[in-house]
């Protein structure tokens, strides 16, 4: 069982990744460079995001 901390942990780190996905995407964006892997990795960090989500949520149902 995952305790509260380890689920916060989880969320974070996900925004963390969203949120640098972003930056790096706009960057290349600009420098007109292949954008293709950081669009994955944003798709990745809201899947993470909405999966931790959903399971604190399943959570805190029980």
């Amino acid at each position: 069982m995952m305790d509260k901390k380890t689920q916060k942990i989880g969320v974070i780190c996900s925004i963390v990744q969203i949120i640098l996905s972003i930056i790096c995407l706009i960057y290349n964006a600009i420098n007109q460079e292949n954008i293709i892997i950081w669009v994955l990795f944003l798709c990745s960090g809201i899947l993470l995001l909405s999966s931790n989500i959903s399971r604190n949520n399943k959570k805190e149902d029980e």
